[in-house]
């Protein structure tokens, strides 16, 4: 009960907090309107089923931008965690009985609720200019599929984020950390180029994060009606080569189940991780 009173406060602190929310939004509000001003009619060019298909460049924009809001409001939640180090508030509230394990799972649990309604916020409002703008339908039956998917995300990027926030202690490292990662997410996401033009070394490096095979299986969900009504009756190899260029193929990973795979794997590094950091962290936290 008290690791959910703890939860809920986290969350009233967030959302009380303006600067917190716009922050969240921030890195997907700059993916977003760099796509409008500058890339979407460039990528129209090059491939020409997007503009035949407008729907297929609109879902596409939009499951990188989900990554991207993932991203920024897990990491922006988990600052809550650091200000209470730092301000020994998780020491006070070691005091009570509360278990340090739920104590932190309150933490956790309380970022990964925020980057989903994060991400849902952005999933209508992006959905509803497009179905204004570009005259296409809101795909309201992809609804109970993004609702999991979502939350399966947030999963990924929050375990990310807390090996990074309980590494540091201090707000300003961390706010520093975080606009590295926030500027940085566009182009691991794949927003700005296909994976396949960059050299192998490049390639590696962005395979080694989990952050293409979000966009992946976001693209994959999200397009998966598109791609199929754009090239019917086309050869598979056609297919698969213009869901190379788009990245919704990430090297040998070609379906959901596949990049839904490898993202658990990631999740369990990355907790595995931050088990070892708190179970040597503990004793300093709470003295």
């Amino acid at each position: 009960m008290k690791m959910i009173n703890l939860t809920k406060r986290n969350l009233i602190l967030y959302f009380s907090n303006k600067s917190n929310v716009f922050f969240s939004l921030l890195a997907s509000l700059i993916s977003f309107g760099l796509f409008i001003l500058f890339i979407k009619n460039n990528l129209q060019a090059q491939w020409h089923a997007t503009s035949i298909y407008k729907g297929l460049l609109d879902n596409w924009i939009i499951g990188e931008t989900l990554n991207t809001t993932a991203i920024s409001a897990s990491l922006t939640a988990l600052t809550r965690y650091v200000y209470d180090k730092s301000n020994n508030v998780i020491a006070d509230i070691s005091l009570t009985d509360l278990y340090f394990k739920h104590l932190q799972a309150s933490y956790l649990l309380s970022a990964m609720i925020i980057s989903t309604i994060m991400q849902l916020f952005t999933f209508l409002f992006m959905s509803t200019y497009f179905s204004l703008a570009d005259k296409i339908n809101f795909q309201w039956n992809l609804i109970p599929t993004i609702l999991p998917t979502m939350l399966f995300v947030s999963l990924v990027w929050t375990s990310f984020g807390f090996i990074i926030a309980s590494l540091i202690n201090n707000q300003d490292a961390l706010s520093g950390c975080y606009s590295i990662i926030n500027t940085l997410a566009g182009f691991f996401a794949l927003v700005y180029f296909p994976l396949m033009t960059l050299p192998k070394f490049g390639q590696l490096i962005i395979k080694l994060t989990p952050t293409p095979y979000v966009s992946a299986i976001y693209r994959n969900i999200l397009m998966h009606d598109t791609v199929n009504q754009a090239f019917k009756n086309t050869p598979l190899k056609i297919v698969n080569n213009f869901k190379d260029q788009i990245n919704i193929n990430i090297g040998n990973f070609k379906t959901l189940s596949s990049q839904f795979l490898i993202l658990i794997g990631f999740i369990l590094l990355f907790i595995f991780i931050a088990l070892i950091i708190s179970l040597r962290q503990r004793k300093n936290l709470i003295d």
